[in-house]
């Protein structure tokens, strides 16, 4: 299978491994990635298959039940307003951050 090859043990078997930068086109061409649009992954126009709806006050209500002091900062004309970045662990402050750049 592809990931047997992908994973082989030794890196002179393993699917992609070249000395002469021809790794990628053998990955590229085996047959499992036939249907990839490389191009478009390139130019990062790829189209996600499914996007998941995000619901802001869930989110919201989840890291309060979590114990993390957040609010919302709202300013006129916003429709969902920010969620606040301040006191939160690293990562959820790294989600936050993404979140807020999505919704506003």
């Amino acid at each position: 299978s592809v990931i047997t090859k992908l994973l082989a043990k030794d890196p002179e078997e393993r699917l992609g491994h070249s000395s002469t930068n021809q790794g990628a086109k053998k990955v590229k061409k085996h047959p499992f990635f036939r249907n990839i649009a490389w191009d478009k992954i390139l130019e990062r126009s790829y189209e996600a298959p499914y996007v998941p709806s995000i619901d802001i006050d869930k989110i919201q209500q989840y890291l309060q039940g979590k114990g993390c002091k957040i609010g919302r900062i709202r300013k006129k004309g916003d429709k969902y307003g920010k969620l606040a970045e301040t006191d939160l662990p690293p990562k959820v402050k790294q989600a936050v951050k993404y979140l807020n750049k999505k919704f506003n």
